[in-house]
């Protein structure tokens, strides 16, 4: 229970830039020599993909939306007073519960102007005190929310290559029950759309109503490929039934009067109430933070929902509105829309030097942005100096040691090496990390991202030894985290015991990176880079049959998706 909360948490509070120099990286090299790293996938196409309905004219599923793949937080579950009775609390603990968690919704709000170290160490430091009165409160029943948890989540959660092992799936009932959740969610979205509903997926399944018959029709349809000792898992997994009313609450995030909201069902704010046209002070705020939530997780889509949201309830020129731009364009830049996102910083920029001045921390993150879209049209001169600009602001109002310092750092040293500056990107790249690792700690997704950068860098450069060192520390840190990005310093080692010859050690990470790829997903197209370079090592050792055998993997996997894209509508 503590580990996914944790998990959360991180994802709630750490925001990166997405590197270039990551972007690419894990399917294209080859064995020897090393291969060049092909051109990063054309985003606005990318972005038209995404907005298309998972069985829109065209093109095929790219999955379930997230509100359907939602489980439910437990920071959350303690927000519903049915849950906390569910459990039998009395109201000293109860109260002890609520206390903690309205601690860690005050944590985790957009607060204007605070520095990014600070609010880090202020959100770390409500989840560790949130952890600890869960624990110290529940004792025992610890069991009983997790769970209520599996019933909020429902059974095609437990059909993912995460969970399968609790209830020890085979690959047959896996590819079997994906068909399964794929048919019932088209055949849902399908006969919503032919009675005239006319959304998108991602709104479509935020409904309590159609992601309560989701969970329900697929479960019932899922349950019959279970054996009898895995139902028996199953009835053991999600314990006694909730009453009606209470999963509905478990399954749609909506809280109590205390408690906060969740991904699937925001709070509804009144247009027009409050003052400054738009609703309340604090519901643009709110707002904001959804969009940075959503952003961290990977869902830009939604961080785009949420800014807009925002911006509809900051109709006045003010600071906060200015925030929301920034948000906006933060999701943006993700997904690829760099002229949208320059529009969006114009705005914020012309309300912040007329309501903060030249030198404050919103300056600095926009124009931190703005170097961004300078990177996505390939301007890199104009990138490096905006980034620059921003490094000088920050220096001066968030520190030189800040986060939002190294983020400038990483984002210069990255650009560096795209100008084949390789010293300058040493330099920067060495101090990102050397900043991030004094303020986020050794162990940190971030970390891990400049230490792979790093080591990158080093491949580049011939420096096996520091490569191998930054390498291998990307490797432990992602591994510790269960991140997947795990695959990056896999290849990257995989890469660089090949360029020094050294086979055996060669073999060994290629099969480990290869085993993680099809773990992940099964038939993915993930599993082509490692399958040839390991085809391509074994080749070089003299192990032609084993070679072969491996070659023919691949053939067979790249067929086998030609043949799938060949099929889609």
């Amino acid at each position: 229970m503590f580990y996914r909360m944790r998990a959360f948490a991180v994802a709630v509070i750490v925001v990166g830039v997405a590197s270039p120099f990551v972007a690419g990286q894990a399917e294209n090299d080859k064995a020897d020599p090393p291969a060049k790293k092909a051109p990063a996938a054309d985003a606005k196409k990318k972005k038209a993909r995404d907005d298309l309905p998972p069985f829109g004219k065209g093109k095929a599923a790219k999955g379930l939306p997230v509100a359907l793949t939602y489980w439910p937080p437990t920071s959350q579950l303690i927000g519903i007073d049915e849950v906390l009775r569910e459990l039998k609390l009395d109201d000293k603990q109860q109260d002890t519960l609520k206390k903690a968690q309205k601690a860690y919704q005050d944590a985790m709000l957009f607060q204007p102007g605070m520095n990014i170290n600070d609010r880090l160490k202020k959100q770390q430091e409500a989840v560790n005190k949130l952890e600890e009165a869960i624990k110290d409160t529940l004792k025992d029943k610890t069991k009983r929310l997790d769970q209520i948890a599996a019933q909020g989540a429902g059974l095609h959660a437990y059909f993912t290559p995460a969970r399968r092992q609790q209830l020890e799936l085979t690959d047959e009932q896996l590819t079997k029950g994906k068909a399964i959740i794929d048919a019932t969610y088209k055949e849902l979205y399908d006969n919503a759309m032919k009675g005239g509903l006319k959304t998108s997926p991602a709104v479509f399944a935020r409904s309590p109503e159609n992601r309560g018959n989701f969970i329900n029709q697929s479960t019932i349809k899922l349950l019959e490929l279970l054996t009898k000792e895995q139902n028996k898992r199953w009835l053991d997994i999600v314990g006694d039934p909730l009453q009606p009313e209470v999963l509905l609450k478990v399954r749609t995030g909506t809280t109590s009067g205390f408690g906060g909201f969740g991904p699937i069902n925001p709070p509804i704010f009144n247009p027009k109430g409050g003052p400054g046209k738009g609703g309340p002070p604090g519901a643009a705020a709110t707002r904001i933070t959804a969009s940075q939530r959503a952003l961290a997780m990977g869902n830009y889509a939604e961080a785009e929902t949420f800014a807009r949201q925002a911006l509809d309830l900051a109709k006045e020129p003010t600071v906060v509105r200015g925030e929301a731009l920034v948000a906006l364009a933060a999701a943006q830049v993700k997904l690829g829309r760099a002229a949208d996102a320059e529009s969006s910083l114009k705005d914020a920029m012309a309300l912040f030097e007329k309501k903060v001045g030249p030198y404050n921390p919103r300056i600095a993150a926009a124009l931190t942005l703005q170097g961004d879209c300078a990177d996505l049209r390939g301007q890199l001169e104009q990138a490096d100096k905006l980034h620059r600009k921003a490094l000088e602001l920050n220096e001066k109002v968030a520190g030189a040691n800040s986060g939002e310092a190294a983020v400038n750092w990483n984002a210069i040293g990255l650009i560096a090496i795209r100008q084949q500056k390789l010293a300058e990107a040493e330099l920067a790249l060495r101090k990102a990390l050397e900043i991030r690792e004094n303020t986020l700690g050794k162990v940190h997704v971030i970390v891990a991202q400049s230490a792979f950068n790093l080591g990158q860098l080093y491949r580049n450069l011939k420096k096996y030894k520091e490569a191998e060192q930054n390498g291998l520390r990307a490797l432990d840190i992602y591994s510790q985290l269960d991140h997947p990005d795990v695959v990056l310093p896999m290849n990257l080692m995989s890469s660089l015991y090949v360029e020094q010859k050294r086979w055996n050690e060669a073999e060994k990470q290629t099969q480990a990176w290869l085993q993680l790829t099809e773990k992940a997903a099964k038939d993915s197209a993930s599993s082509l880079a490692p399958l040839d370079r390991l085809a391509s090592i074994l080749t070089t050792m003299g192990r032609a049959e084993e070679a072969a055998a491996v070659d023919q993997r691949r053939k067979s996997l790249r067929d086998k998706l030609a043949a799938a894209k060949k099929t889609m509508p």
